[in-house]
């Protein structure tokens, strides 16, 4: 009987001594299951904080392109005008022509003077 109560003894030391390194292994196993925790978060609050940051990037993005569209379909307004305007200059045709080139006059045509008076102003020439 003596046999049996030491092995009963033996078997219980060694159940304590199994059942302080599954604790042991536990403990362990929850103290890095927390710091993955921790990482976890640390990463998501990283990751929300850069998704917000590429939300606002994305919205300026649009607004940029939205003004650089405006203001392309403004460039090519104006460029279509100046094109048309060139283009309705290029056609303009003189409405005179020259029929022959002017002989330099002999003496002066108009004012006609009259010898020792006032200057005579004639109508239709």
């Amino acid at each position: 009987m003596q046999n049996v109560e030491a092995r009963i003894r033996e078997l219980r030391g060694k159940i304590g001594e199994e059942v302080n390194r599954i604790v042991g292994t536990a403990t362990n196993d929850l103290n890095v299951a927390a710091e993955r925790v921790g990482t976890v978060k640390s990463n998501m609050a990283m990751a929300t904080s850069h998704t917000a940051a590429q939300n606002r990037a994305r919205t300026k993005l649009v607004e940029l392109q939205a003004n650089a569209a405006s203001d392309r379909a403004l460039y090519q307004s104006y460029l279509d005008r100046l094109n048309q305007t060139q283009q309705q200059a290029g056609l303009r045709l003189p409405d005179a022509h020259l029929a022959s080139p002017a002989s330099v006059p002999l003496a002066p045509v108009s004012p006609r003077y009259r010898p020792g008076g006032p200057p005579v102003f004639s109508p239709g020439r």
